[in-house]
């Protein structure tokens, strides 16, 4: 176990030497990284090597002191790495660190949570809830598939939008909380547009066709509609294509628009499609599938509404708890991959201890680098089924 341990840390330090000083692909942000990954692994393989000639007792004292040492560090390890990556803790996070940002900077940021922004008006009397998407609805099965947590007539229902006519609190980003009047189906659209008899533009999307942390009259489907008035968004934050088709076949069959616009995001547009994948939504590929949501709307919204009212209802600790158990049960649990454990990345980035950086030298064989990890193979072929259904869609 010793010499183990010795040969562990001899392989750290060539490990750092490798990045730092021969490919040079990273940097020391300053010296006590040079003394932190080189000196350090130097000297503990030097000391466990002249521990293997101690007496037996302090050479089994000092092994059962690494053995337990390494699980008790790598359990804590792993433990950080469930729980900072939890969506509630991600929130706070994000929270205070834009508020210390905005601070920095002279800006007045409003430091409360969506949940206590949603109480504080309706105290005033405003009809307020927080904004609901699909992605939120989602939680993982123990077979690794995800499963809408809506559940209508003893029925699985993945509801596409939010609650119908309520003042939707969607976001803060800039330093005050982003709203809107949701329409009768729960989009981020004006209420008459679905009561018109032609409609020029529906246009599906993601978080920036829902117009997430914009002023409802500074999105992009409201400067459309200064040209093309009668102009529906459909768009949904964390909506992939299935989410899209699905938007398509719900409630733009309805409208008979004009022009379908879809919005493609390369940043995660494939992510959310392999996750989708494995929801009620690839059910959507299949011709004649629907859930009938417009029919369905009153259902859906109270549906909505006790959800909200039972998450408003837990504990802080209870939601993290929770988020906890639905991440244990995926079958990715780890966010950054075994990789980020072994080297210990939420230790070292909690004590301080990450004294190094990417050099971000841009080569042709870098972009081919990272063009290689795009998904491909599976998932391309998967969007273009989803985009060969949604243009029969529109031809219908």
């Amino acid at each position: 176990m010793l010499v183990g341990a010795g040969m562990v840390c001899l392989l750290s330090f060539f490990y750092f030497l490798y990045y730092y000083a021969w490919t040079r692909e990273r940097e020391f942000t300053n010296w006590t990284g040079a003394l932190l990954y080189y000196f350090c692994p130097a000297q503990f393989a030097i000391l466990l090597f002249v521990s293997t000639r101690l007496k037996r007792s302090l050479r089994i004292n000092l092994a059962l002191f690494i053995c337990f040492g390494a699980t008790a560090v790598y359990a804590s390890e792993f433990f950080l790495s469930l729980w900072f990556d939890l969506p509630s803790v991600r929130a706070e996070q994000s929270r205070e660190t834009r508020a210390r940002i905005a601070k920095a900077s002279g800006i007045d940021f409003d430091t409360r949570s969506l949940q206590q922004v949603v109480v504080d008006l309706r105290r005033q009397g405003i009809d307020a809830e927080p904004s609901v998407f699909p992605g939120l609805l989602l939680r993982a099965t123990m077979t690794g598939k995800l499963k809408s947590i809506i559940n209508i007539d003893n029925a699985e229902v993945l509801p596409l939008s939010g609650v119908a006519n309520k003042y939707t609190v969607l976001c803060n980003e800039g330093g005050k909380y982003v709203s809107y009047a949701s329409d009768s189906r729960g989009f981020n659209n004006p209420i008459d547009l679905w009561g018109k008899p032609s409609v020029d533009v529906v246009a599906v999307g993601d978080s920036f066709i829902h117009g997430w942390c914009v002023p409802p009259d500074k999105t992009i489907v409201s400067n459309i509609r200064k040209r093309y008035p009668a102009s529906v968004s459909l768009g949904m934050d964390a909506n992939g294509p299935l989410a899209e088709l699905a938007g398509l076949k719900e409630y733009a069959r309805l409208l008979r628009p004009k022009i379908v616009l879809w919005f493609y995001y390369e940043g995660n547009d494939l992510d959310d499609l392999n996750k989708e994948a494995q929801t009620i939504l690839k059910s959507y590929l299949t011709e004649g599938f629907s859930q009938n949501l417009c029919e369905r709307q009153t259902e859906i919204d109270k549906a909505l509404a006790d959800y909200i009212e039972d998450a408003e209802g837990e504990s802080t600790l209870r939601i993290k708890l929770s988020e906890l158990r639905a991440v244990l049960r995926s079958p990715r649990p780890l966010p950054n991959g075994l990789a980020g454990v072994v080297t210990l990345t939420q230790l070292r980035t909690r004590l301080g201890l990450v004294e190094g950086r990417e050099r971000h030298i841009a080569t042709k064989d870098n972009e081919a680098s990272s063009n290689a990890k795009r998904p491909v193979g599976r998932v391309i072929k998967l969007l273009n089924q989803v985009l060969l259904e949604a243009k029969k869609t529109v031809n219908g």
